[in-house]
Formats: C-alpha cells, sequence, structure tokens
C-alpha cells in the first residue's frame, strides 16, 4: 500500500472541514484564509478537523504529536494586533494549542508578519558557529605545524 493510498482519506477529513491540507512525508498541514470579522469560525473549523484528524491517527495507532504540532496566524502588524482580543487557540483532546509567533516549515523559519528576520538570524547563527570552528581548527593546525617545521640553510 502507497502513501497516497494510506493518507487519501486524511485529504477527505480537511475537505470535509472545508479546510486546505499540504502533506510531506510525515508531515501534514492544514490551512486556510479569512477577513478579520471570519477568524473565529476559521478556528473553529480547524479545531474540529484537527481534532478529527487526531481520531483518524488513533485509528490506525498513530498518535498525533502535541508537542510538534504547532499553529501560526499570519496577517500585517494592524490585524495581529486586532487578533489579540480573540482567543485563537485550538483545543483537541486535552491539549490547547496556542499559537507560535514563529513556525519552522521544511527548515524556513517564519513569522506571522512573513518576514524573513527570524530565518536570516537563524542562518547568521549557525553561519558564525561554522565559521568559528573552522577558524579554531585552522588556527590550531597552523601552530601544529609550525612547531614541528625547521628551517636549514
Amino acid at each position: 500500500m502507497g502513501f497516497i493510498d494510506y493518507t487519501d482519506d486524511l485529504m477527505a477529513v480537511s475537505e470535509k472541514h472545508n479546510v486546505y491540507s499540504h502533506m510531506y512525508t510525515d508531515d501534514t498541514q492544514l490551512y486556510d484564509s479569512s477577513s478579520l470579522v471570519d477568524v473565529e469560525s476559521v478556528r473553529d473549523r480547524l479545531t474540529s478537523c484537527v481534532s478529527e484528524v487526531a481520531k483518524w491517527c488513533a485509528s490506525r495507532r498513530l498518535q498525533l504529536n502535541d508537542d510538534k504540532t504547532g499553529m501560526i496566524w499570519f496577517g500585517s502588524r494592524s490585524n495581529l494586533a486586532k487578533l489579540q482580543r480573540i482567543n485563537l487557540s485550538l483545543q483537541v483532546r486535552t491539549s490547547n494549542i496556542q499559537h507560535d509567533s514563529v513556525v519552522r516549515d521544511l527548515g524556513v523559519y517564519m513569522d506571522s508578519e512573513l518576514t524573513i528576520e527570524e530565518h536570516v538570524a537563524k542562518i547568521a547563527a549557525a553561519c558564525f558557529f561554522v565559521v568559528t570552528f573552522c577558524a579554531r581548527f585552522v588556527v590550531g593546525s597552523a601552530r601544529k605545524s609550525h612547531s614541528s617545521w625547521s628551517w636549514r640553510s
């Protein structure tokens, strides 16, 4: 049985709740868009959909990992400020999934305003670490080769 055959009915779950889905190996993303007045409707549909996905997993002896389940709301700074008065969390089973300000998707860090600031900061920090490590290695190697090298005329 192929992966698509196995997960085909999972896509039907998202369609039933009028939520878009995207699947990549063992990662399933559920998403939708709305105006500010329909945000609570989207939250309720996502809550119902994620709850049914959890049941789908349980029926196949799989477990939805609450620690790896994330949620983010994208929008302009002014629209996101208007959302602060609304409960945007998803209640799934005994878990309350709060929205994050930054999520990682296939290695790319995205923040709620869709800037790349967090991604650039993470990449720069990783590069700094590698450059620092390489510099220590090169300096250490140079010291070793210099101390064992001798000049004769």
